[in-house]
């Protein structure tokens, strides 16, 4: 099946495809204060903008997806990695108490992108 084909299947037929996921990215946020002191317990959250399919108008539909949990937060050394995303561009906001930076960055494939983040 040609990329971006579409299947269709009646309700009682079986069909059989084959899906080849892209291969992911990982993000490695490194927080610091100005003097380089690594920063632990800052909270993580990436999101992206996605194109959910078109509208009944054919507009796109955009969406925000959002990772956030309380377990995304830097460890002793001011260091957290999240892995396996999709290919393109993830905004991320570090915070700690009142102070908050947003940055975006990259995915690419295989890759590690290594963000330095400094909380002041």
């Amino acid at each position: 099946m040609p990329n971006g084909s579409r299947l269709n299947a009646a309700a009682d037929e079986k069909t059989t495809c084959n899906v080849e996921l892209a291969p992911g990215g990982d993000i490695r946020v490194e927080v610091t204060t100005k003097n380089g002191n690594p920063v632990p317990g800052a909270t993580v959250n990436a999101s992206r903008f996605s194109l959910f399919g078109l509208n009944a108008h054919g507009l796109a539909k955009l969406g925000l997806l959002s990772a956030s949990d309380p377990r995304f937060v830097t460890d002793e050394n001011g260091s957290f990695t999240l892995g396996s995303l999709p290919q393109g561009a993830v905004y991320l906001k570090i915070s700690k108490g009142m102070i908050e930076q947003t940055v975006e960055t990259p995915i690419a494939a295989g890759k590690t992108n290594v963000v330095r983040v400094v909380l002041e």
